[in-house]
């Protein structure tokens, strides 16, 4: 007898106890820790925009009477970049390469050249800027999916000057050669400081400085929109940080 009645006193306490907890109030569980999106990873992309650029023709040389001429003008800029970044907190520092060029060479041109200063009749300069190439350093700070960054670095350029006939529209040109991926758009800023470089010298080698040498330098700035494909980290280094 003491067996069934032990027995039937479980059975009443299994049946009773779904009835019991209906009766408590319902604890939520905790919620999941919130994830951040990590920025790590090599990525490539394009991008597209518009750029004000200005040349400048500079003559070096001791005794030179024809002043510097400074050409300006804006275009569309189109290109390829592509780079590495780690992130580190909120923090996430990489390095990019992008090389650009102008839908129409960034051209400009001056007024015509007047003849006083050794030109000859019917002269206008025209200046170009060809295949921009940058390298540098970024350094950004990360909300979730929003990454603001600073970039600076190096840049160099094919740039190009030639006089031409304002007659036959003819010029002769002479140069200086300065779930695997992420998708992310974005919108950049940037300054380009391409450094006087001597583009031409009457005397080979440039040995004897003459009067018609002259440099060529060129700056510009430049709005354009990205679009990115991005790896998911790489598997390996420091954790992935936790912006905010």
């Amino acid at each position: 007898m003491k067996n069934r009645f032990l027995a039937s006193l479980a059975l009443a306490a299994m049946i009773a106890a779904p009835a019991t907890a209906a009766d408590l109030p319902y604890k939520a569980p905790p919620p999941l820790a919130e994830a951040y999106y990590d920025w790590s990873g090599a990525y490539v992309g394009l991008n597209v925009g518009g750029t004000h650029y200005n040349v400048t023709h500079h003559f070096p040389s001791p005794g030179a009477v024809t002043p510097d001429v400074t050409t300006g003008d804006h275009d569309a800029i189109f290109g390829i970049h592509a780079g590495a970044q780690w992130q580190w907190g909120a923090w996430v520092l990489g390095a990019e390469l992008a090389r650009s060029g102008c839908s129409h060479e960034c051209r400009s041109t001056s007024s015509v050249l007047p003849v006083a200063q050794g030109f000859e009749e019917n002269i206008f300069g025209e200046h170009k800027i060809i295949d921009l190439f940058t390298a540098g350093a970024r350094l950004g700070y990360a909300w979730d999916r929003l990454l603001v960054f600073a970039t600076g670095g190096f840049a160099s350029a094919h740039i190009e000057n030639a006089h031409c006939s304002t007659i036959t529209g003819i010029c002769g040109y002479m140069a200086h050669k300065g779930a695997l991926v992420d998708v992310i758009l974005g919108v950049e800023y940037q300054h380009f400081d391409v450094g006087a470089a001597r583009a031409f010298c009457v005397n080979p080698g440039c040995v004897v400085p003459a009067v018609r040498d002259f440099d060529l330098s060129a700056t510009g700035d430049i709005v354009r929109a990205r679009l990115t494909i991005k790896t998911h980290g790489y598997g390996f280094g420091p954790p992935a940080g936790v912006g905010g």
